[in-house]
């Protein structure tokens, strides 16, 4: 019998052929493999896929736990570069973001502490006073 921190015992060949399952089944999910209780979410840890799958599953995990933290780094680190870009128009007195519908772009306008009006490069007209102190 072998048994998760939650409590839940089962198998060993139980486990093995849950693991298996989950691991060629589910593919790049696999690093988010709970236990076999129901409803239990107790998410079975690598010491344990190790443990228990033959050396080519682990290995296949070990590829899609990878794949995982790759995807993750690549999301996180858009996430923290899309909050500085947004930071820095935000707080610069001559950028602003185009007021247009669906438009993401920002633009800067260099004319001193006047009202102008402004084209943006998606056919969006508007008027813009800088922040300049």
């Amino acid at each position: 019998m072998f048994g998760l921190a939650c409590g839940h015992f089962f198998c060993k060949s139980c486990w093995k052929g849950y693991l298996n399952l989950k691991i060629n089944e589910e593919g790049q999910k696999a690093n988010l493999v709970h236990c076999m209780a129901f409803k239990c979410s107790v998410i079975v840890d690598e010491g344990v896929v190790q443990q228990i799958v033959d050396h080519d599953v682990y290995n296949k995990y070990l590829r899609c736990v990878s794949h995982f933290d790759d995807a993750y780094y690549a999301w996180t680190l858009m996430r923290a570069l899309s909050f500085l870009l947004q930071s820095y128009v935000d707080d610069h007195p001559y950028m602003t973001w185009c007021p247009g519908a669906g438009c993401q772009l920002a633009l800067e306008i260099s004319a001193g502490d006047r009202v102008l009006a402004v084209k943006c490069n998606c056919g969006t007209d508007f008027w813009y006073r800088t922040r300049a102190d």
